[in-house]
């Protein structure tokens, strides 16, 4: 298994942060079942590659760009798509697998991969019990830049602040009130809804663990072109 990671591969709007590359062929070397279209993973397979991703992502250190390496897959049954998009997603914004990690999906030229990472995403929005429709996953190779659901308000947010690279609640409240009615402590909510979805990063110097809007707070665009992770040495 191949991690991609060297001091000097730094996030370009993240000070600190660190890039990573996860990919699920090479994830697959043990036991592979290729065909012409690339790797297949079955169900049967689809739980150890969970865990086996677990793994690595658990030893990654903390502020850490995750990218999933999809390409070279030609297909994994919905149950793994479930696991390794909504679920690995959430586990990850939650903390379970370290501090301050995110996830990126890389998808390459193979539309398909993206479009089953979005019905998983719509999957897990349409059955979760909170009724939510927000569920999404950074996927920069998209014309969107995820993959998933997003309300329209928060999309519009997502977008500005990966244009501009960074933006303050109040720098998102000028763009966004030209669109919404809104009060300025709204921007500070979409940033952080979108972080914790795991879309951006949100700084805040309140450090309450319950929400409390900050106009202060400052949110950063965690979304990088796939050719920052491939083109890193190994």
């Amino acid at each position: 298994m191949t991690i991609l990671i060297q001091d000097k591969s730094y996030h370009p709007y993240l000070p600190g942060w660190k890039l990573a590359r996860l990919s699920i062929p090479e994830l697959m070397q043990q036991n592979p079942a290729d065909s012409i279209f690339g790797v297949l993973v079955s169900r049967e397979q689809g739980q150890s590659l969970i865990w086996a991703l677990e793994d690595e992502i658990g030893q990654l250190p903390e502020r850490t760009l995750i990218g999933i390496d999809l390409a070279g897959v030609s297909s994994m049954d919905i149950e793994t798509w479930q696991n390794i998009g909504p679920n690995l997603c959430e586990r990850i914004t939650l903390g379970e697998l370290g501090y301050d990690k995110r996830l990126e999906y890389l998808v390459g030229e193979s539309s398909w991969l993206a479009n089953d990472l979005q019905w998983a995403f719509e999957r897990a929005a349409n059955n979760d019990p909170n009724k939510t429709s927000n569920k999404a996953a950074i996927v920069p190779a998209t014309e969107k830049g995820y993959c998933g659901l997003l309300a329209p308000i928060y999309a519009d947010a997502l977008e500005m602040v990966n244009m501009h690279g960074s933006l303050s609640s109040l720098e998102l409240y000028s763009r966004l009130q030209r669109h919404y009615n809104l009060a300025p402590a709204h921007a500070d909510r979409c940033m952080f809804v979108l972080n914790q979805l795991g879309l951006l990063y949100r700084y805040s110097a309140i450090s309450r663990p319950e929400f409390s809007y900050d106009l202060g707070a400052r949110g950063y665009a965690l979304n990088v072109p796939e050719e920052a992770f491939r083109n890193t040495p190994e």
